[in-house]
């Protein structure tokens, strides 16, 4: 019972951080790459980078 609390905490505190980053992603892609910003490369890095932290949390998710 103990590890189904707790694996429920962490799922939702996993879900909150995704879409937290999906909001946030081009405010993070702005400070890590910042040579991308007013080029095409920035809008597909913004993109691929929000469908991989959604993938990387499911495959998280799915671990345990």
């Amino acid at each position: 019972a103990f590890a189904r609390n707790v694996f429920s905490i962490l799922l939702y505190a996993l879900l909150i951080f995704t879409f937290a980053l999906q909001i946030a992603m081009p405010l993070v892609v702005a400070t890590l790459f910042p040579g991308f910003i007013g080029n095409e490369k920035f809008i597909a890095t913004v993109d691929l980078s929000r469908i991989t932290i959604f993938y990387n949390s499911v495959i998280f998710s799915k671990a345990n």
